[in-house]
């Protein structure tokens, strides 16, 4: 089996963290996750140099292991290729070149409307990374503002461009970009909407494409593909399994995971939602239950389109 890292890329708040939990979660022995999540977009910003040793340390591991890496990226392909060129010697640079050069890419697009507010709550939260003293505008800002204020995600490795003159501008940006370059590599696009209201057909299709692209077989034991809890749910797992924590020497014995085949209960499946729920997504805490008025939504999917055709050629269709 191939070893080669898959990158699932999106714009912030699009369900990267669902689709790899999803992998992880129902073939723990064949996908590794960094834990806690780790963006490769956190490289990219002067700091501590422990981030960048944690994230060395767990890559080579998971290779030593035989698993194949789950990572994330947020960032414009751009912004990666910026960083490999300005620091050509660290050892974090040599996995970025190698992961562009052999990644396989899951790209997955949200609908606007949809990932921009989830953004804008986050943000508001302070669950995002921000630069520039964005920490004190967001306080003050409403989700109006937020859509058509300077792009606040831009990395420090390049300089402001025209996609960043808003948010918004750099969301419609950022799906067409990273749609191009994963079309080009014959990887795969899925879209949010499709994974969630499809979510065996979805992921099953993604598998298939994981196989072909590594060239082998997942065992066939997952027909029926366990869904990972969401950031509500998530919640109730936690409590569970802090409440069997000490006894769950016991709990995954092989003992207990027979009997409780024989009345039809998967205990492993309860373990790796047990353990998918300490990876699942922070809930907003500010303005979670905001909603936008119609008017509103629609001038940001005409605003959203008029960009996406500027820089694509067409509209994107699969947001109506």
């Amino acid at each position: 089996m191939k070893l080669n890292p898959i990158l699932v890329v999106s714009h912030p708040r699009s369900g990267s963290h669902f689709l790899m939990t999803a992998l992880r979660q129902n073939y723990p022995k064949i996908f590794s996750i960094q834990n806690p999540y780790f963006a490769i977009d956190n490289l990219l910003i002067p700091g501590d140099h422990s981030i960048s040793k944690k994230f060395v340390d767990w890559y080579y591991d998971t290779k030593v292991n035989k698993k194949i890496p789950l990572i994330e990226i947020k960032c414009l392909h751009e912004d990666l290729h910026n960083f490999v060129e300005l620091n050509k010697n660290l050892e974090s640079v040599k996995i970025i070149k190698e992961i562009l050069r052999d990644g396989i890419f899951l790209n997955i697009l949200r609908d606007p409307r949809e990932c921009l507010l989830s953004w804008y709550k986050l943000c508001k939260s302070g669950g995002a990374i921000t630069f520039a003293g964005s920490k004190f505008r967001l306080s003050n800002m409403n989700y109006e503002e937020f859509i058509n204020s300077t792009n606040m995600h831009k990395l420090p490795n390049r300089s402001l461009m025209e996609y960043d003159a808003t948010t918004l501008d750099f969301c419609a940006y950022h799906h067409n970009s990273w749609k191009v370059f994963t079309e080009k590599k014959d990887d795969f696009v899925i879209y949010y909407d499709d994974l969630n209201k499809n979510y065996q057909n979805s992921l099953s299709s993604i598998l298939r494409f994981i196989e072909k692209k590594l060239n082998f077989k997942l065992e066939e034991n997952n027909l029926d593909l366990s869904r990972p809890p969401n950031a509500y749910s998530a919640r109730y797992y936690r409590k569970i399994g802090k409440f069997i924590k000490k006894i769950d020497f016991i709990l995954y014995s092989d003992f207990m995971i027979k009997s409780a085949k024989m009345i039809n209960f998967n205990i492993d499946n309860l373990r790796e939602k047990i353990i998918s729920s300490f990876l699942a997504s922070s809930l907003p805490i500010v303005d979670k239950e905001y909603k936008p008025n119609e008017e509103l939504n629609k001038k940001i999917l005409i605003k959203y389109n008029k960009v996406y055709e500027k820089y694509s050629g067409s509209v994107q269709t699969k947001f109506i």
